[in-house]
This record gives C-alpha cells, sequence and structure tokens, in this order.
C-alpha cells in the first residue's frame, strides 16, 4: 500500500512558486525520510514485536484487559487477512461496524505518517506514467500485494485491534453502569456521533455546562437507543485512549513535512494524547454522582497508574537485580 501512495500526485500544491532545484532537494530529502522510517518500523522485526506486545498494555491502561473485552477474539479479528485479504470476509459485519466508527483503518498512526510523507517525495505526474510503463513497476506492484503488504498489514493489525479490545471493553463497563444505576442518573456524553443523532439528542441536558444524558430517560427510549448511545461513547472513548491519526492535530502533523525533524512526530504525540485522556477521564469518572461510574474511574486511574509507573518500575528494578546494574549506571547511560 505504501508503494502505491507514493505513486499517486499529491493533491496538495506544496511547491508553488518555489525554484525547481529546492524543490527536487526537498522531494529527496523527505524521500529519504519516509524509507529510513519505513526500514525501521514496517520491515523491522524488533518494531513489529514491540507494535503486537503493545496491545495489551493500551488495553491495560483502562482497565480492558478482562473476559469483558473479548482481547482474543478482537486481536483474532484486527489481524485477519494479514496473509490472506480473503480471510476478512469472516468478520465482515463486526469489521463494517468498527469502520464506521472509525475504529478499524487501513493504516496505523506511524505507517499512514509514512504515507502522507512519501506521497510529497513522489507527486511527478510524469514520472507516475513513465514508471507504470516499465517492467520494474510490476515487479514492485507484486512485492507490494507480497511480503511488503504482509508487513503492513501485521503493523496496521496491532493499532486496529487495540482500538477494537478499547472499544469491547467500554461498551461492556457502560452497560454495567446503565443497568444498575437508578433512573435519576445523569451519565456525560462526548461523542459527536450520539450528539449528532436524532434519536439521542432530544435527551441531551446540560449538567455544570457539561452534555449529560438521564439513565432513566435513556432506558425508556428502547434497547435501539440505548445500544447506539453506548456504542458511540464506547467508541470516542477507545479512539481517545488509543493512537489515532485521524485524532493527531493538524500541526502536528504539518511537521512531518520538515526532513530535519525526528521521526513520527504523530506518534508520541498521540502517546501524551492518550495518557492524558486516560487520566482525566478516569477522575471525572470518579467525581461523578453515579457509584458505578466511580467505579469505572477507580480501575481506569489503577490501570493508568499501573501501566506508565508500576510497571516500568517494576521491569526496571528486576533488570537491575538479574544483571547486577546500578541505577547510577543506568542514569549515566541516559545522560
Amino acid at each position: 500500500q505504501i508503494l502505491h501512495d507514493t505513486l499517486l500526485p499529491t493533491t496538495k500544491d506544496y511547491f508553488k512558486d518555489i525554484p525547481d532545484i529546492l524543490e527536487n532537494t526537498y522531494r529527496g530529502l523527505v524521500g529519504l525520510k519516509a524509507i529510513g522510517q519505513y526500514g525501521k518500523t514496517i520491515l523491522g522485526p524488533t518494531a513489529q514485536i514491540r507494535n503486537i506486545t503493545s496491545v495489551a498494555p493500551m488495553a491495560l491502561m483502562n482497565g480492558n484487559l478482562v473476559p469483558s473485552s473479548s482481547f482474543f477474539k478482537n486481536f483474532k479479528m484486527a489481524f485477519a487477512g494479514v496473509f490472506n485479504p480473503g480471510k476478512k470476509a469472516e468478520y465482515l459485519k463486526e469489521i463494517q461496524e468498527a469502520t464506521d466508527y472509525g475504529l478499524m483503518v487501513g493504516k496505523g498512526t506511524q505507517l499512514q505518517e509514512i504515507a502522507d510523507i512519501a506521497t510529497v517525495a513522489t507527486s511527478d505526474g510524469q514520472l507516475l506514467s513513465q514508471l507504470k510503463s516499465k517492467p520494474l513497476f510490476d515487479v514492485m506492484t507484486r512485492i507490494k500485494e507480497g511480503p511488503l503488504g504482509i508487513a503492513e498489514r501485521a503493523y496496521t493489525g496491532s493499532d486496529n485491534a487495540a482500538r477494537q479490545i478499547n472499544w469491547s471493553g467500554e461498551q461492556s463497563k457502560l452497560s454495567k453502569v446503565i443497568a444498575n444505576s437508578t433512573d435519576d442518573t445523569v451519565l456525560p456524553i462526548t461523542a459527536g456521533k450520539n450528539m449528532s443523532d436524532p434519536d439521542i439528542q432530544k435527551f441531551i441536558k446540560l449538567d455544570n455546562n457539561q452534555p449529560v444524558v438521564n439513565v432513566g430517560e435513556l432506558k425508556a427510549a428502547g434497547d435501539t437507543v440505548v445500544d447506539k448511545f453506548i456504542k458511540g461513547e464506547a467508541a470516542d472513548i477507545a479512539l481517545n485512549v488509543t493512537p489515532t491519526y485521524s485524532r493527531v492535530p493538524e500541526i502536528v502533523k504539518e511537521l512531518k513535512y520538515i526532513p530535519v525533524i525526528g521521526n513520527f512526530t504523530a506518534f508520541p504525540a498521540e502517546i501524551i494524547r492518550n495518557t492524558v485522556n486516560t487520566m482525566s477521564r478516569g477522575i471525572k469518572e470518579l467525581a461523578s454522582n453515579s457509584p458505578e461510574l466511580q467505579k469505572v474511574g477507580a480501575r481506569r486511574i489503577a490501570g493508568g497508574l499501573t501501566t506508565t509507573v508500576g510497571i516500568p518500575a517494576g521491569l526496571t528494578a528486576t533488570a537491575l537485580s538479574l544483571t547486577g546494574a546500578e541505577q547510577e549506571q543506568v542514569d549515566a547511560y541516559k545522560r
């Protein structure tokens, strides 16, 4: 897919009024950056392993590493079609629903960033037509659909799996909150999809200038409305606590086009956004008037602290014990 995107002319006029020599130099630099990023991530075994093993911590961080999140089912679905795209047909309904909510995407955060850079690097229409007429283009296409396609789908599968698992976990938690709450309980509503839905919109009220819905009114509207509300809110939470390229601020996205700026500006920005969203949502849930939502908030805060503080500290202590090294040596190495 990357090779395909690289050979498509960009729709942005990046080079208006720029001398050819500067334009070609710039294209060359960002092209080298894209190739370097691709080699370090998509083609790097270590990066692939790191990406796959990060799925569980992303779920743990929000208290979603539980049976209700259907971890293995969602993991299997996200990676369906890695070796044989036709395998996705087995999960067609689930994949379509997840895609409608923005949870299943064609590229992961880092892969999409590489694609954007590569598109700018190669946007010459004349070059495009010349390449397509060469036997080399057929060879590149076969490579793209073969080993490179597998590597890209595997890398993207990790991000999709993390969002899917968090979505399932959040749906389960919200279902329990609504089922066990009294009718006078109010729940926050943040999903744009729900706010624009006529069936849900009419129940939205303001509580301390924050949009909320009344649980009793929501239940009275019927199971279909409740199900839409739960899926919409759960999807919004999952997208806010898991790396999602579409939610990266535009100013951060534009930084990737500067050749001298380090690799993958979007990913670290997303990690910061996800961590802040996890902790801030947990605090808001703890402050809720719903005892059930308070339990969710406590579990989210506990998961966030375990993932960001507890596990790193534990791994460091274990490594120091096994190797006989001192913390001062680690600090000196970091400097």
